[in-house]
């Protein structure tokens, strides 16, 4: 594993430096200290057709992500935010290969805490997430009934709310209804509500 216009300190790399895999084809860029990755660096992987990709541009301590970077998956999904022992761990915004971006709280690479997701149709979700879920109190605007839902989420799934029927800038209308009540109401859309929602945390898990 060859490096190329580093610094060495005791035989050690230290300082700026780069580092090529011949292996796996890896390719790091920026500082060590005592022959880890520590400080700021980029690090490049070549992809199984041969075209090298960014990885990951950012902070690290001891040959880990760890501070703050962003992390390419593809050219339109990434993350950009804290890091902490290679997982996304803090605040950060993911950004996903339908659109949609979350941005909030993280904890062992999953949303976990506080945080807001925004649909690529335009539906917003804003609340608190638990082990990559919606879980616990949160607020849901649908963009497409134009309606505010506030309630509680158990599992991705909304148990209880109270909705805001938002007529105009001026004017709304709130209605109080159970999930049973609102789904009888929406059978006539093509999707109801409540299911676009879970159909998109399923696409959501599935692309992360």
């Amino acid at each position: 594993m060859p490096i190329e216009a580093s610094r060495w300190k005791k035989w050690l790399r230290h300082g700026y430096g780069k580092l090529i895999n011949h292996k796996n084809g890896s390719f790091y860029e920026g500082e060590f200290v005592r022959n880890r990755k520590h400080g700021q660096g980029r690090l490049t992987i070549r992809l199984q057709n041969g075209t090298m990709q960014r990885y990951y541009v950012g902070q690290w301590e001891n040959d880990q992500m760890n501070g703050y970077g962003t992390l390419y998956f593809s050219e339109t999904r990434y993350y950009e935010g804290e890091f902490y022992r290679n997982q996304r761990h803090g605040w950060g915004r993911m950004h996903y290969d339908n659109g949609d971006v979350y941005e909030g709280d993280w904890f062992n690479n999953q949303r976990h805490g506080s945080g807001r997701l925004l649909t690529i149709r335009g539906d917003c979700y804003n609340g608190h997430w638990f082990e990559d879920k919606k879980h616990g109190y949160g607020q849901y605007y649908f963009k497409k009934q134009n309606r505010m839902c506030t309630g509680l989420w158990s599992d991705d799934f909304c148990k209880s709310s109270e909705c805001t029927q938002l007529l105009n800038k001026e004017h709304h209308t709130r209605l109080t209804m159970s999930v049973e009540e609102r789904e009888e109401e929406e059978e006539e859309e093509e999707t109801p509500a409540i299911q676009q929602v879970g159909n998109a945390m399923q696409q959501q898990t599935e692309n992360r």
